[in-house]
């Protein structure tokens, strides 16, 4: 399936393939707007055409790359967008996929195998960025993005059940981080395969164990939610 959003174009391209070069070989502090330009055989002000900043490129890296490899994987109504005013970016880009198996069930293994292929085939990149200073709120980006995410998967799993705000927030934070940090902790501190991160007998733990919890809280018959209580 072709992507959905508009396709990027040549000039973003090779910007995009100088800067991710360049952060491969190192010598970040190197890596000025003036290099990437020289290189890219455009203007200082045509790169800042289309990217503000560096920061800013490093997340349509990431959103475009991993957006088009959802978008070519999975169906259409699988595929979730941040809404047009989200401080995110990027509203028309996939970030994410939903898929229901039942009335309160996900199965999130999709994503996350497309989410650690994507990862493993650009690995040497996204170390770089991770475990360098200067790119560092790459990673709380990430974290903000995916925390949206988790948090639209408790509402999903609710059903209609009704739990506090902050307890659906923090729900969404805990699982979010639980599985996204892993990807890139992973992918600084180990040479495990990405694409296999996760044993396929357990591939949907995430939002199997999320779905636990919740149902486990209803079960009780109780009116205080304790998942965070000793």
């Amino acid at each position: 399936m072709a992507p959905i959003f508009k396709k990027q174009n040549k000039t973003r391209e090779e910007i995009v393939r100088v800067f991710k070069d360049l952060v491969i070989q190192g010598h970040h502090e190197k890596i000025t707007v003036q290099t990437i330009s020289e290189l890219s055989n455009i203007s200082r002000k045509t790169f800042y055409y289309h990217f503000p900043d560096k920061t800013k490129l490093i997340r349509w890296i990431f959103r475009y790359e991993l957006g088009s490899a959802l978008a070519e994987q999975c169906s259409v109504s699988d595929l979730i967008f941040l809404p047009g005013d989200s401080r995110l970016e990027y509203p028309e880009i996939p970030y994410y996929a939903r898929t229901p198996i039942g009335v309160r069930s996900l199965d999130g293994s999709r994503f996350f195998r497309i989410l650690g292929s994507y990862l493993q085939d650009n690995r040497e990149y996204y170390r770089q960025v991770v475990s360098n200073r200067s790119f560092s709120n790459f990673i709380r980006y990430i974290t903000a993005l995916y925390q949206q995410a988790f948090i639209g998967d408790v509402r999903f799993v609710l059903g209609g059940r009704m739990l506090p705000q902050e307890s659906i927030s923090q729900l969404g934070r805990y699982f979010s981080n639980a599985a996204i940090v892993n990807y890139f902790d992973a992918l600084i501190h180990s040479n495990s395969d990405l694409r296999c991160l996760i044993p396929e007998d357990f591939s949907n733990i995430n939002h199997e164990s999320l779905s636990g919890i919740i149902d486990g809280h209803f079960a009780k018959s109780v009116n205080k939610f304790s998942f965070f209580e000793s």
